[in-house]
């Protein structure tokens, strides 16, 4: 068994990569928030209609981010990707449907179904990725 280890330049370019990448994720949150923000103040709509679609949208960054990175040595698995791209779907498609029905909401929702969805979504692609194994 051979252990590989980073040369410093190796190790900074990944450390200066990963604050490139940071700032490109900042920004364009801080954009979009702006965007939302003057688009908002244009329509005259009330902070609370974005409110629902904010968290909507941070939960599924949660819930994807969480389980891509916890099944990481499936990565290379093509199956593993198709069964992530099948429950991103359904995650749409129940989401929206339920929002465009829902007047107000208030992130307390998101707060408590954000890590059942979570252990839900890693036990679906544990049970069919280790299935195939």
């Amino acid at each position: 068994m051979a252990i590989v280890t980073k040369s410093k330049g190796q190790e900074r370019s990944h450390r200066l990569r990963d604050f490139l990448l940071y700032i490109a994720i900042g920004t364009s949150l801080a954009v979009l928030a702006i965007i939302l923000g003057v688009h908002q103040a244009k329509t005259g709509q009330k902070p609370e209609v974005l409110l629902k679609w904010i968290g909507f949208a941070v939960m599924t960054l949660l819930v994807f981010w969480w389980a891509i990175r916890t099944h990481r040595p499936f990565w290379a698995n093509a199956r593993f990707w198709r069964l992530l791209a099948l429950f991103a779907v359904i995650h749409v498609v129940l989401g929206v449907g339920l929002l465009l029905r829902t007047t107000m909401v208030s992130l307390l929702p998101f707060v408590a179904i954000t890590p059942l969805e979570y252990f839900l979504l890693s036990a679906y692609l544990s049970r069919f990725l280790i299935q195939q194994e």
